[in-house]
């Protein structure tokens, strides 16, 4: 079986259109799963003062300056870092 140049080219398209769908759904659901955001958040207040971070993440460094103090943290499963994982924490005088 032969396909024109102009086959293959729609085959090739209807191929990477399923392909995006799928993914969109796919990471649409995980998402959902997930019960997180999937992106930034700000936290303030009484809600930022009582703010705990997971089980499942590990201090990775602190820097401190004017009575600014910055907290990163990792997410890890097992000994690898998951990639987007990161948490940071600003905290004033304390």
């Amino acid at each position: 079986m032969t396909f024109s140049l102009s086959s293959r080219g729609l085959l090739v398209l209807g191929l990477l259109a399923a392909l995006l769908l799928c993914s969109a759904l796919t990471g649409a659901s995980a998402q959902e799963n997930s019960g997180g955001s999937g992106g930034f958040v700000a936290l303030t207040g009484d809600e930022a003062r009582q703010y705990q971070a997971p089980d499942d993440v590990r201090e990775v460094w602190i820097a401190t300056d004017d009575g600014l103090t910055q907290t990163r943290y990792q997410q890890y499963v097992g000994d690898a870092a998951v990639y987007g994982g990161e948490i940071t924490v600003l905290s004033r005088n304390g």
